[in-house]
């Protein structure tokens, strides 16, 4: 399977590793808004409140599954290790 590892595939895999929405419903939003970041965003609002999954990391990480791309894509735990 050739997977191109783009914003847009990492944030269809972060809505369904973390059970935000069904694979049903997230493929009829992108239907209908399009397979594009603010599509995405909207999905992630709607489901949690929160505008990305940037903002996600920032206020509840501890209560999502950040896989290794989604960390090393966003730049998200860089601080804690340099802090230490």
């Amino acid at each position: 399977m050739n997977y191109t590892l783009t914003e847009e595939n990492l944030a269809y895999d972060f809505i369904l590793e973390n059970e935000l929405v069904s694979q049903e419903a997230l493929d009829l939003g992108l239907a209908c808004g399009g397979n594009n970041m603010d599509t995405y965003n909207y999905i992630i609002y709607y489901s949690t409140g929160y505008h990305s999954i940037e903002q996600l990391w920032d206020c509840e990480k501890n209560n999502f599954y950040f896989n290794d791309n989604v960390k090393e894509y966003y730049g998200l735990g860089e601080e804690e290790s340099e802090e230490e």
